[in-house]
């Protein structure tokens, strides 16, 4: 027997918002300020002024900021009519900076291991640089 897929109703009193192809450059340059508020601005940094690391087992890391930007995106898609899943793209470009940025954490990591120090011979945080494609 085929699974029955389960949404929650939207709240009483909601709309959906239509979302055209018109709309997808103005959409995706604000995830990208989203992107990088997390990555590179206030978003990178804890309160007390350090920066916060890019990925790890602590649970405020850049990586899960991200997340949580992501699922936020996927929880609003079921208030858009958004027939060119311009929506879609937006998940698509947090998923790839993700990826991307979780790369990086690694090859942070394998440079300290390698170096024997904090973050290889410059004992700076690495930098990223990300290479945002739209879909």
């Amino acid at each position: 027997m085929a699974t029955i897929e389960r949404k929650p109703l939207p709240p009483p009193g909601s709309r959906t918002t239509r979302i055209t192809e018109a709309d997808k450059a103005e959409i995706l340059a604000q995830a990208n300020d989203v992107i990088d508020y997390y990555l590179n601005g206030p978003g990178s940094y804890f309160e007390s002024g350090t920066r916060k690391p890019l990925a790890g087992e602590y649970e405020d890391n850049s990586v899960n900021d991200l997340k949580n930007f992501k699922n936020s995106v996927i929880a609003s898609m079921q208030f858009a009519d958004d027939p060119t899943a311009v929506m879609r793209s937006v998940v698509d470009l947090v998923e790839q900076t993700i990826q991307q940025v979780e790369q990086a954490a690694r090859n942070a990591a394998r440079e300290t291991k390698r170096e024997g120090t904090p973050f290889g011979k410059s004992r700076q945080t690495p930098m990223i640089q990300l290479t945002i494609r739209e879909s």
